[in-house]
């Protein structure tokens, strides 16, 4: 398990590189996620993304990649969701040739789901590693948070077609209120698909929204789940 801290950097035309922190047993890694088009093909109850906002044209998202990949860190595209650019492809193969740390894709899995082989596709063009994101154990959980009925199911599919394209599988788990006692359940669920390492977010509710605030997990709960996660020993 991996835990999250973020600092945000807002760069022209609403794109946005966020400078991301990971540690674990003391051990820290760095990578620069580029969020180049905020569309998304789902509607999660409390996504903190603006998807109304206006896409980014291409050479500034180009540009974004150029100087994250300046730096000894990792390059992770993201979005909205970022499968849904045509370009996709294009900007992977640019990250890939400047970034020695290989190139990650945060998917909430859709379209890897849907199609057998975009996942080879997009590892022909340089991308190592995919993080799904990943709201429940089981199907009534992650649909009803992603407000998108067979979005577990597609889920399944897409991490089977990106193990089979030999790609790094990771999970980025958002942690609610009402889903933190079934962190363990959850890992343990992804563990056995094939997925080696997790991010845990917490789940920050927007001001003055009754609902989400009510979702807003405790610390105290958080911790306990994620001790109760690492004595699985996964």
């Amino acid at each position: 398990l991996w835990f999250v801290s973020t600092r945000s950097l807002r760069t022209p035309g609403q794109s946005t590189v966020r400078v991301v922190v990971t540690s674990t047993e003391g051990k820290n890694e760095r990578w620069l996620e580029i969020a180049g088009d905020y569309h998304c093909n789902q509607s999660c109850r409390f996504c903190f993304v603006s998807t109304h906002l206006p896409g980014v044209d291409d050479a500034r998202i180009e540009a974004a990649i150029r100087a994250a990949t300046e730096g000894d860190r990792k390059v992770t595209l993201s979005g909205g969701e970022p499968t849904l650019h045509p370009r996709l492809s294009d900007f992977i193969r640019l990250a890939k040739s400047r970034s020695r740390h290989g190139v990650l894709l945060q998917t909430n899995a859709i379209r890897m789901g849907e199609r057998p082989g975009y996942a080879a596709a997009l590892r022909d063009a340089g991308l190592d590693e995919v993080a799904f994101s990943i709201q429940g154990p089981d199907a009534l959980t992650h649909d009803r948070f992603c407000r998108s009925e067979g979005a577990f199911v597609l889920l399944g599919r897409a991490i089977e077609n990106a193990r089979a394209a030999g790609l790094f599988l990771e999970g980025d788990v958002l942690l609610y209120r009402s889903t933190t006692a079934l962190l363990p359940r959850t890992v343990a669920h992804f563990f056995g698909q094939g997925i080696s390492r997790f991010r845990v977010w917490r789940m920050a509710p927007p001001e003055g929204d009754a609902e989400a605030l009510a979702e807003e997990p405790r610390l105290d709960a958080a911790g306990a789940a994620i001790e109760a996660t690492l004595a699985l020993g996964l």
